[in-house]
């Protein structure tokens, strides 16, 4: 199987552009109170120093993970890779590719993948499995799940179309069959 991925790279990339302007405008604010003598003392320096890192590497990770952005095939599962989130989702697991619609902040609308798929809760000893014998035999229930990919939203239906058709394409190459979709 290809390592190959679907990717937005011009929506990640402007993402990433805005999340490190936003670790340089931190930066420059912290530079700004220093020279104006707006931080006196030797612990302010320190509060306002240990501030501006802990503010930069939050701004600079997520640069990183939103130019990581994507779905991606692996031989043991679908990664699919978030801005705060990566999902691993077994091949076996995987039920649709489908189109998910919805409402942007400008009143219009956006397409975007969605991925559904299926989760079997494992079972651990603090359930009390072992303390009941009758939840022994007990099927734990099945849960599905959907991930939405808004970083690959596009504007037209035709667009997020060809991402979700990508996406099957990896899955079918998997040998996964889906429903529906």
């Amino acid at each position: 199987m290809s390592r190959r991925g679907i990717v937005s790279r011009g929506q990640n990339a402007l993402v990433a552009a805005g999340m490190l302007m936003l670790a340089l405008c931190g930066a420059a604010n912290v530079v700004a109170a220093l020279r104006r003598g707006e931080v006196a003392s030797v612990a302010g320096i320190i509060a306002a120093g240990a501030g501006l890192v802990i503010w930069c590497a939050a701004w600079l990770t997520l640069a990183v993970r939103a130019s990581l952005q994507g779905v991606f095939a692996r031989p043991q599962h679908l990664l699919v890779r978030g801005l705060v989130r990566t999902w691993r989702i077994p091949w076996q697991s995987l039920r649709a590719v489908r189109l998910h619609a919805g409402f942007h902040g400008m009143g219009g609308l956006y397409h975007a993948p969605a991925i559904d798929f299926v989760v079997s809760p494992a079972r651990t000893r603090r359930d009390g499995f072992r303390d009941l014998p009758g939840r022994v035999r007990t099927t734990p229930a099945v849960e599905y799940r959907t991930v939405d990919l808004h970083w690959l939203a596009t504007v037209t239906e035709r667009g997020a179309q060809r991402h979700a058709d990508r996406i099957r394409a990896l899955a079918v190459e998997a040998g996964v069959g889906l429903d529906g979709g």
